[in-house]
């Protein structure tokens, strides 16, 4: 069951956040992908240096 929108205009629809809320329960839900689908973009634009 995918919490994520089709597109990005669903970002702006009350019935998708009804259903993402519905869905998601009392489940924390902060990020849109884990390390491994994020890390190149992370690793590209945050680097060890950074504070």
């Amino acid at each position: 069951m995918s919490l994520l929108p089709r597109t990005a205009e669903e970002f702006s629809s009350a019935d998708y956040w009804e259903r993402f809320f519905r869905k998601r329960g009392e489940k924390a839900f902060e990020w849109y992908g884990d390390y491994n689908s994020l890390c190149g973009v992370l690793h590209k634009y945050i680097k060890p240096r950074d504070k």
